[in-house]
């Protein structure tokens, strides 16, 4: 039984198979010319390097083609593989690298960090939609208030793709340092051709590979390839390195694990330094002689050591800078075993209002199940013990904040209000300490520090205990394990923050901050800057308000955490800063400052030379 087709289909199958077979034709079609301009496109538009070097090489394989488009194909071809390269120039770097400091696309960093200061607008360039009003800056010199960088300077220095440089050796005593510098120009034909112009200046040396070399004194060797410019302390580690560029499976700093593992979160960073614990102590065990040195070796295990490292650029939110401390396992480093403390479980939090201008969070010991609450009574037979035990024991987690005046004292400038909420196992037995300790002044200070009083705060009993030239502290032992000190306004501010679920938590402008502590955060400075300057402000003179007001509104929005990650192995210090000022706004009130001083200063000059002449006139009457 014959089947046959619906006519439906019969007519409509031509045209689904034209496009393909309008493809396949297109394809047989294609000249050399056509792969040429395709392989262009890739490389110049899409930056897509390995299907244009597939592109480029197909020409350039053609014997068909015209031997100038094969000469250009060739030319290109090594270009796109020299991308793709030099995409990670670790792996041109050697392996037994002591250091290595790379700068990755300055201008995307650049830009990001303009548009965060206001000095760019969405890539635009400066416009007349400005109201046309211009601020003297003195000297002839003028600021609009339509003020922009100019995209083309930030798409020029984007042209730029980076630099790395890896240390082989070092002598500080001879001041040698030995190694190999990478510049990849990119796009940036203004510097590429200064250095292929300059270069010829210096005596030329054999070619390696086919590539060009110069030296200087026969101490620095310098290769230009198609895309980069290689610098060596020798000639032979300038062909080492040459080989790596085109030789992608040749051993490189980029497959050792350690580096591996240290440059793990730093992908997107400006700036990556890294320093090789393994190579230090090869190259420099040796000095550590002495009973000093043994003990500095032993103390800080430096056979354990496995990095060092920094990384620094920009993100969506604002800056980030981090330095690391790396090390291997098993590692026994004393001096890093004293700083470390356990990481915090938050529940200080709890007792920090919204609207402070910063916390300083602490964690000491780890979390036990709190001592069930007892009577308010002062617990007797204390010892000297229970300072250590309080310390490394019985205390939790700190946290210190501060918030701005809420009126202060009746003479002299408003103080900032001030607490401490400490996370305890045993509160009772940290209230008792506490009231010893605080009450030592009255007890020997004389006059000047009277009895600690019994206080009510918030509907809570607590006692103040009087400080010279100052506020009194206030202690209140609160239900969950927990003790509060500080001024009076801010113990009280804190326990209502727990009782209404107000806390910083659900300050929205705190969230941002607060999303920086993870798991292993054991210490930790949030600060709000613009709400910092108004409790700084408490405390300056009346006289000079205008430069607070100017800094709060320029500093109004940013915000800083700067925080440690304290694992077995790895020792973390992160700052990261969101929230950057308008750099424009900041010289237009500076220049506004100015200009206003100016006027006044004129005014006054006039006002001066009239009276003088109405002197006189009056004399001479």
């Amino acid at each position: 039984m014959v089947r046959r087709f619906p006519v439906a289909v019969a007519w409509t199958l031509p045209f689904l198979l034209a496009p393909v077979l309008l493809a396949v034709a297109s394809a047989a079609e294609a000249t050399s010319e056509d792969v040429f301009h395709r392989g262009y496109f890739l490389q110049t538009h899409e930056r897509d390097y390995a299907r244009a070097a597939t592109a480029f090489e197909q020409v350039a394989a053609d014997e068909q083609a015209p031997a100038e488009l094969r000469n250009r194909a060739a030319r290109r071809m090594a270009q796109c593989r020299e991308e793709l390269a030099a995409e990670d120039l670790a792996r041109l770097m050697p392996p037994d690298a002591l250091a290595y400091v790379e700068v990755t696309r300055p201008g995307d960093h650049a830009e990001r960090l303009l548009e965060m200061l206001g000095l760019v607008r969405d890539g635009e360039a400066p416009a007349a939609s400005g109201t046309g009003q211009s601020i003297p800056l003195g000297n002839g010199l003028f600021l609009p208030d339509d003020f922009a960088v100019s995209p083309a300077l930030v798409s020029e220095v984007k042209r730029l793709h980076g630099a790395a440089v890896a240390i082989t050796e070092a002598d500080p005593q001879r001041e040698i340092v030995r190694g190999v510098l990478v510049l990849h120009p990119g796009e940036d034909n203004n510097l590429r051709g200064q250095i292929e112009t300059g270069i010829q200046l210096l005596p030329r040396g054999e070619s390696i590979e086919g590539h060009r070399v110069y030296h200087f004194e026969g101490q620095v060797w310098i290769a230009l390839t198609a895309r980069l410019v290689l610098v060596a302390d020798s000639r032979e580690q300038l062909a080492a390195t040459i080989n790596r560029l085109e030789d992608a499976e040749a051993e490189s700093l980029a497959d050792r694990e350690d580096f591996q593992r240290s440059r793990a979160d730093a992908q997107d960073a400006l700036l990556f330094a890294y320093l090789s614990g393994k190579e230090t102590l090869r190259r420099f065990g040796s000095e550590f002689r002495g009973h000093e040195a043994m003990i500095a070796r032993s103390v800080l295990d430096l056979d354990h050591l496995e990095s060092i490292t920094l990384a620094a650029g920009t993100c969506q939110q604002g800056l980030q800078i981090e330095g690391k401390l790396n090390m291997a396992e098993g590692s026994r480093n004393l001096a890093y075993a004293l700083v470390r403390t356990t990481p915090l479980n938050k529940r200080s939090l709890r007792y920090v209002p919204a609207g402070v201008a910063g916390v300083v969070l602490l964690g000491l010991n780890p979390a036990d199940e709190p001592v069930a609450e007892v009577a308010r009574t002062v617990v007797q037979n204390l010892t000297a013990m229970d300072l250590g035990r309080e310390l490394f024991h019985n205390v939790e987690e700190l946290a210190l904040f501060a918030l701005p005046s809420a009126g202060g004292p009746t003479h002299g400038p408003p103080i900032p209000e001030v607490a401490m909420v400490v996370a305890v196992k045993d509160a009772a037995k940290s209230e008792a300490l506490w009231d010893q300790l605080l009450s030592l002044g009255a007890t020997f200070g004389g006059p000047e520090f009277p009895a600690p009083r019994e206080v009510t705060i918030e509907g809570i009993q607590g006692k103040a205990y009087a400080i010279p030239e100052g506020p009194p502290v206030v202690v209140v032992r609160v239900g969950d394990g927990a003790m509060v000190a500080g001024t009076e306004s801010a113990v009280a501010a804190a326990i209502r923050a727990a009782e209404s679920e107000n806390g910083i938590e659900s300050d929205a402008t705190f969230k941002p901050l607060l999303e920086n502590l993870d798991p292993t955060t054991s210490k930790a400075l949030l600060l709000h800057v613009g709400r910092a300057v108004q409790v700084a402000a408490a405390g300056v003179p009346d006289d000079a308000p205008a430069e607070l007001k100017m800094a709060g509104m320029a500093l109004k929005d940013l915000k800083i955490a700067a925080l440690t990650e304290e694992g077995s192995t790895q020792f973390a210090v992160r700052l990261n800063a969101t929230g950057l000022p308008n750099l424009l706004e900041i010289v237009k009130q500076i220049a506004e400052a100015q200009h206003g001083l100016m006027v006044r200063a004129v005014r006054q000059q006039a006002e001066i030379a009239a009276e003088a002449r109405d002197e006189a006139a009056a004399a001479q009457r």
